[in-house]
């Protein structure tokens, strides 16, 4: 889903003595929230400038050229700066991204190369990309609006407002947008209608598209355009979202539709070659038109199913070669020891589990992200029987199996990097990392990509079909043999998207509700976690605010990156996601470990119940285990228990859990502060008729929560303990509350 507001306007600039006319095109001034993949446009978190200010170049400043549909670059493939060019030729004020200038200029004289504008779709970085399509669109509607209409003079620009003015006659003509709108049909089968076009070179599958006629309005040219089109009635539209399309100077309103009954298709062979129904299983979207307005109103169909997924579960996290007390090394022997993970099964109903995350089991060098075999369960922890048999049992007892995707590397025991190791350029697997041979600063006198300089974590060249291809068939392969529901997705903040969207894409089109969790250490989550892409990813922000705030007796700390997470603002950044939530992991100190008083645990696991998202337990933490990161080793984190342990606190971390599951609204309840102070703080969620008060003291005096909060009876479901609310809570030392009514 989209959230955005926008001012319609004309972007006025004014150019001294030219060469050429400019002018700009009516554009969307933006102010938005994206939640869906990234169309040309959308160059968060560059700025776009449209405002008309226009400066003399500096040295910094890009100057774009363009000859017909081509557009003139440097032999590397970048824009020209005006450092490198002539100072003497006519330079054009065209827009601003951040506090780069763009200008218009004639550099055809230049040593450069020539490509198609089309190609602009996909250049990156992104925020270039929309200049140069922005910029052709200007060239483009330069050399069509040079003489005036009515007498036939030249056009000159007017010096007031981004017009083309006639200085013999007067006439002055503005930048003209034609409006078209594309049309996602949908009927009581759910299937969507798709068309291809019987002219022109774009055969790909599209929705049903048309301009606007006069006397229109947007919703009566849908209505005309399906009905000339597919004979298909529709009702029920709804406003999906909008895009500037410069390859046709339109503004593209895009609307899903109802289509009810049974209705013929009866196609306009003069405009379609094809218009038929299609299911989500059929849906096929080319990464190349990701770019596309068409294209994401396709994947937004493509994924309605997540909106069925079910984000009410109990995450247990295992690291497998530790949990199971396999040997560091991969010493070849193959010693069933995944079935270590069936002797925990009570324990992990016990505690409410729901959903079992299997960190890396397949065959490794060492320590599972060194992969070298992604089809072969780790020969330390067992066979794929012996895993499967693992995942049926878990699966028995109502709890779920996602697995640890390592897509970005794999290990130097790697079949495929082995063969490039003693065939070199000759090696048919070349292509499958980023390789220059002519650079012998390597182990093997040749330099790879790896992962953040650990040459044991060789890169894979995810731009590779092939490569693209194969991990899918392995995915495929994970979901069929062990009936996997899930993935995690190591370092996704670094995963080629390309590949990621196709991944998405291809699983979803079976398997609607698959849940795919993203790694992400920082930056803005909804890059990867929107409609179209990842469920969830990690929240790390709120892993250190949790506790930093008690360490620190600060929880004003966890209060501010909730509320600028989730509060219901259209500020907020994630209102309404469900992001992970954890306190610890396989690669960071553990919770018990990192706390300075650890009394604070039952506290700190109540938050992470009451607080949105979905909670991760990493095994052991639950009743306090302790553990930390060592210099040059992960081990102390990842250890062997022969048994779980049960005590006081995973009595409670128990309780906490099966409240949380339930109740939907620790789920699905919104997220509104009431008070945020050192030591204690409230905040309530509210589900329909539903709301609950969650209140922490960590103080060893009594405190008093004001606020604007509801009023009346409410019910601590921890306790069964009743009170009546009246604008103040008051909280003995140490008091966890979860108030609770409906």
């Amino acid at each position: 889903m989209i959230r955005f507001s926008f001012l319609l306007t004309p972007i006025i600039y004014k150019c001294t003595s030219i060469k050429y006319s400019l002018f700009f095109h009516f554009f969307l001034s933006y102010n938005y929230i994206v939640e869906a993949i990234i169309m040309y446009q959308q160059i968060r978190p560059h700025v776009y400038h449209n405002e008309y200010h226009p400066v003399p170049p500096v040295n910094d400043d890009i100057v774009l050229s363009y000859d017909g549909n081509n557009i003139l670059m440097k032999k590397d493939r970048t824009f020209f700066h005006y450092e490198e060019v002539d100072p003497s030729i006519d330079f054009y004020y065209l827009f601003e991204i951040d506090t780069t200038h763009f200008y218009l200029a004639d550099l055809s004289e230049m040593d450069h190369i020539s490509l198609s504008v089309h190609t602009m779709r996909g250049y990156q970085p992104k925020h270039m990309s929309f200049a140069g399509i922005t910029g052709w669109q200007i060239y483009t509607w330069l050399n069509g609006h040079q003489y005036c209409g009515k007498c036939g003079s030249p056009f000159i620009h007017d010096r007031k407002e981004r017009a083309q003015r006639c200085p013999r006659c007067g006439n002055i003509v503005y930048p003209v947008i034609s409006p078209a709108v594309i049309v996602g049909v949908i009927n009581d089968e759910d299937q969507l209608l798709v068309t291809q076009y019987a002219n022109g070179s774009y055969q790909k599958y599209a929705l049903v598209a048309g301009f606007n006629e006069v006397g229109e309005s947007i919703e009566e040219t849908c209505i005309r355009e399906v009905r000339e089109e597919t004979g298909i009635e529709i009702s029920e539209m709804e406003y999906y979202g909008c895009q500037p399309w410069a390859y046709s100077s339109s503004i593209l309103f895009g609307f899903f539709a109802r289509a009810h009954g049974k209705q013929e298709i009866l196609m306009d062979s003069h405009e379609l070659r094809t218009a038929k129904w299609v299911s989500r299983k059929d849906v096929y979207i080319d990464p190349q038109d990701e770019t596309a307005l068409t294209a994401e109103m396709i994947r937004h169909y493509l994924y309605e199913g997540k909106k069925r997924m079910n984000y009410n579960r109990i995450i247990y996290q295992i690291y497998p070669i530790g949990f199971c007390g396999a040997p560091r090394i991969n010493d070849g022997v193959t010693v069933n020891r995944i079935q270590h993970v069936t002797e925990w099964i009570p324990h992990m109903e016990k505690l409410g589990v729901t959903t079992v995350l299997f960190n890396p089991l397949f065959e490794s060098d060492a320590h599972g992200y060194d992969t070298r075999d992604m089809t072969k369960v780790d020969c330390r922890l067992g066979t794929d029987t012996d895993f499967a048999e693992v995942c049926a049992a878990l699966h028995d007892h109502d709890m779920e199996v996602i697995l640890d995707g390592v897509f970005n590397h794999v290990g130097r025991g790697f079949p495929y990097f082995q063969d490039v190791i003693h065939n070199r350029e000759y090696s048919a697997y070349k292509d499958w990392f980023i390789i220059n041979f002519h650079d012998h600063n390597g182990p093997d006198g040749f330099w790879y990509e790896c992962w953040e300089g650990h040459h044991e974590l060789v890169k894979l060249n995810l731009d590779n079909p092939q490569v693209r291809q194969w991990l899918l068939s392995t995915v495929d392969s994970w979901i069929e043999q062990y009936r996997i529901d899930g993935l995690r997705l190591d370092v996704a903040y670094m995963l080629n998207r390309t590949f990621m969207r196709e991944l998405c894409d291809h699983v979803r089109a079976s398997h609607p509700d698959f849940l795919f969790i993203g790694e992400m250490i920082g930056g803005d989550y909804n890059v990867l976690m929107n409609d179209h892409l990842l469920d969830s990813v990690t929240n790390y922000e709120c892993r250190k605010g949790i506790y930093s705030s008690f360490n620190d007796h600060n929880l004003c700390e966890i209060g501010f990156s909730l509320n600028r997470q989730f509060a219901n603002e259209n500020w907020t950044l994630y209102r309404g996601s469900h992001l992970l939530s954890f306190c610890d992991n396989h690669d960071v100190d553990r919770i018990a470990s990192i706390l300075k008083d650890k009394s604070y645990l039952p506290a700190v696991y109540a938050l992470l119940t009451a607080m949105p998202g979905i909670p991760c337990i990493y095994y052991g933490s639950e009743w306090g285990e302790e553990g930390r990161k060592g210099a040059h080793s992960d081990d102390d984190l990842r250890p062997y228990f022969e048994k779980p342990v049960e005590n006081e606190l995973s009595e409670y971390v128990s309780r906490l859990n099966h409240m949380r599951l339930s109740h939907q609204i620790f789920t699905d309840g919104d997220y509104r502060q009431i008070q945020s102070m050192n030591e204690h703080m409230a905040f309530s969620r509210n589900l329909g008729n539903e709301t609950l008060i969650f209140a922490v003291n960590i103080s060893n005096h009594p405190a008093t929560v004001f606020g604007n909060m509801p009023s009346g009876h409410f019910r601590d479901l921890m306790t069964g303990k009743e009170m009546e609310i009246n604008g103040n809570i008051p909280l003995e030392p140490g008091e966890i509350l979860f108030l609770y009514r409906k």
